[in-house]
């Protein structure tokens, strides 16, 4: 006969395996998977309607949640700091007044920017894939800037510098169309590497004022990035 003590962990051991059976809750991994998507680019834009203007390069980073419902489809919403403008040609004068010539001026944006994609995986599920993105992006601005490098001196005189914020003349939410597309590599069925590239077309105007000039911006961005991925699991649980 088991001493009472023993008798006591038996039973309740029992107890535990039994209302396990009878509850029959297991977890169950589905086939859908959340990915978080760091990555850092490049992004060279421009502003239409800006007469005798340029490209410019500068900086951007964000980070992405790609939820992948199906091997070939994907939602794909994120946050991103992104940094968009252009530059041209000005001419400039000393504290005397005596011409410089012309220099590089830059307007320079700041948009916290807001992606709503849905993506085409072409090879979903292989080794090496191939995606195709296509949505909207909302955007809304940080700062704008005007900035020229200009010399300190010019034959001797104080060159007054040029670095003036000027966000207030701008729309502060602006909208676009995206469409992109690039690579991911498995490392891992939770580990991936991705290249992408990314037209956004503006649409809107971005000056506040009422102007006769339109200006929007248009530009591509590429970058590089991981997708770490999260199984998306749950429990089922029956009574008999």
């Amino acid at each position: 006969m088991l001493p009472k003590i023993k008798r006591s962990k038996y039973i309740l051991i029992l107890l535990l395996v039994l209302s396990s059976y009878s509850l029959k809750a297991w977890e169950v991994r589905t086939d859908s998977t959340l990915f978080v998507n760091p990555w850092i680019g490049l992004s060279h834009y421009k502003i239409l309607g800006c007469p005798q203007s340029f490209s410019s390069n500068y900086l951007s980073y964000g980070i992405d949640f790609d939820y992948r419902f199906h091997s070939e489809l994907s939602f794909k919403f994120g946050v991103s700091l992104m940094s968009k403008g252009n530059y041209y040609f000005a001419s400039y004068v000393n504290s005397e007044n005596t011409p410089m010539g012309e220099f590089k001026t830059f307007n320079k944006f700041q948009y916290l920017s807001f992606p709503l994609l849905l993506t085409y995986n072409l090879f979903g599920g292989k080794k090496l894939n191939f995606f195709i993105d296509l949505g909207v992006n909302a955007e809304f601005l940080l700062q704008a800037k005007t900035y020229a490098k200009l010399p300190k001196t010019f034959e001797g005189v104080s060159v007054e510098p040029v670095n003036v914020v000027n966000t207030d003349t701008y729309k502060p939410l602006n909208f676009s169309l995206v469409v992109g597309c690039g690579f991911e590599y498995k490392i891992k069925p939770n580990l991936l590497v991705f290249v992408q590239a990314k037209y956004d077309h503006g649409v809107n105007q971005i000056l506040k004022e009422n102007s006769t000039y339109i200006f929007k911006h248009r530009g591509y961005c590429a970058g590089i990035g991981i997708k770490i991925g999260i199984p998306i699991k749950y429990t089922t649980s029956t009574n008999k």
